[in-house]
């Protein structure tokens, strides 16, 4: 289930969080090209949420294959605990280098 839509508003189209119904973004406009910019829009939040949770389970998988708690991961890679535990949810994403120093961490440990 998409965690983003585009919806009609009070004056003009919207993108709302299905979740919760919160608006997301701004005002794309009224008519076809409003409801088409406002579709895009949707579509692209629900790809990098696709993205982010994909990424997420890559980052745990890493961290149990080399053996390490959220915490010592965090510690190795120097960065606060917090900051493993939104990568793996997916809430935010890791960034590129990421893996690389994954590779790098298991050649030591």
């Amino acid at each position: 289930m998409p965690t983003y839509q585009a919806q009609r508003g009070t004056s003009g189209w919207i993108v709302v969080a299905t979740t919760n119904g919160e608006v997301v973004g701004t005002n794309y406009g009224a008519g076809k090209v409003g409801a088409a910019n406002a579709q895009a829009a949707a579509e692209a939040l629900n790809r990098n949420e696709q993205r982010a949770a994909k990424n997420g389970a890559m980052v745990k998988a890493w961290r149990k294959r080399l053996g390490l708690s959220q915490a010592r991961l965090s510690e190795q890679l120097g960065v606060a605990l917090f900051t493993v535990q939104r990568w793996e949810s997916g809430e935010s994403e890791p960034p590129a280098y990421l893996f690389l120093a994954f590779e790098r961490l298991e050649q030591l440990l």
